[in-house]
Parts: structure tokens; C-alpha cells; sequence
């Protein structure tokens, strides 16, 4: 199964860490940044060179500026492909914990992907590894496409270079649907599941 646009999450801290400067109303006694910055309703674009990479937005931002530790709260990341729209790839979190200057982020609380074909995987957390370009878990992840739900019970990996396939961890479950017939419960069908 091929994803598009998946979570996300620590592509943006750089960009952040640079952004992140102090209220201009405020007194500047000793000329230092404030230990920590509180930002809310962040939008931020990361780019290598003048190729767009992720862009999304968060509720709130806290970042130390001691060492680059952060937290978000409602992220949102489109992680734009080589291929446009077609090779992007939506990811959601509930809550994100990171650092800027070690380019990770753990996200938990709820991580939702989705690609352009329609096809979702959920799942309870998340990683991102910025330096190795991939997403990965090791809790269960649900994934639901056309004509096909699927159960991998020991988490997944998704590289986010190349073609961006999702790599199930076993042991998986997975029901394939004949064309047009959708998921039990949605409608009744008229052929049975297959399952494999």
C-alpha cells in the first residue's frame, strides 16, 4: 500500500527554533532569548533549498530555548512530495513532544495519515525521525483503503523518501473486498469478505 501524506512532525522544529523570537513590546535587559516561548496558532513551511517539504499549522507551540525541547498541542503536517499532490501525504496529532535540535518528535494521543487515494491509518503514537526521513510505531496501526482494511499489531514504518510505501510490522490481519462492495457493517453486500 502506497501513503501520501502522513503526522509530520518535527520537519517544522527548525524553522520554529529560528522564528521563535521575543515580544518586541517587552524589555530586552540582557539581550538573551526567554528560556521558554509559548506560541499560539502556529503556521510554519519547511523547505530544503526551494523544494517545499512540510507544512501544516499547531494550536500552541512551548519550545525551551536552552535545548530545543517543544511540545505541541493539534498538529497538523502536509509532507509534500517529489510527485505534487499526488505524492502527498496528511498527518494529525493529538499531542507532539520534541526537539528542535535533535530533529525528532514523539507524537501520541492519537495519529491519524491519509493519502490522496482515500486510504487512513490510526494509530495510538507515533515517531519521526527528521534525520532518517520516517515515520514509525511500534503499537498497532488500522488502515482502511479502497476495498481493504488491514490490522498490523506490532506498528509500521514509512519511509518519507522514495515511493513511500507503509511497511506493516507482523503480525497482520487483513480483509480484502471485492470492487464496489464496501466493509461489513457500512451496508450489507452481497459476496462475503475474502480473507487472508
Amino acid at each position: 500500500m502506497k501513503s501520501r501524506s502522513y503526522k509530520i512532525f518535527a520537519a517544522f522544529m527548525p524553522l520554529l527554533a529560528a522564528s521563535c523570537a521575543e515580544d518586541p513590546g517587552a524589555p530586552n535587559v540582557t539581550g538573551e532569548a526567554p528560556p521558554e516561548l509559548i506560541l499560539s496558532g502556529v503556521t510554519y513551511r519547511y523547505y530544503e533549498g526551494s523544494d517545499l517539504k512540510v507544512s501544516g499549522n499547531a494550536r500552541e507551540v512551548t519550545y525551551r530555548t536552552s535545548n530545543g525541547a517543544m511540545t505541541a498541542d493539534r498538529l497538523f503536517a502536509l509532507f509534500h512530495g517529489n510527485g505534487g499532490e499526488q505524492d502527498a501525504i496528511e498527518a494529525t496529532a493529538a499531542e507532539v513532544q520534541g526537539n528542535m535540535l535533535l530533529r525528532w518528535a514523539d507524537a501520541s494521543g492519537g495519529v491519524q495519515m491519509n493519502d490522496i487515494n482515500g486510504t487512513r491509518a490510526v494509530t495510538d503514537k507515533a515517531s519521526y525521525d527528521a534525520g532518517g526521513q520516517r515515520i514509525f510505531s511500534e503499537s498497532p496501526v488500522d488502515v482502511t483503503g479502497k476495498g481493504l482494511t488491514a490490522v498490523a499489531r506490532s506498528g509500521f514504518l514509512l519511509p518519507l523518501k522514495g515511493d513511500r510505501v507503509l511497511h506493516f510490522q507482523g503480525p497482520i490481519e487483513s480483509t480484502v473486498f471485492p470492487e464496489g462492495t464496501p466493509p461489513a457493517g457500512n451496508s450489507e453486500t452481497d459476496a462475503p469478505p475474502k480473507r487472508r
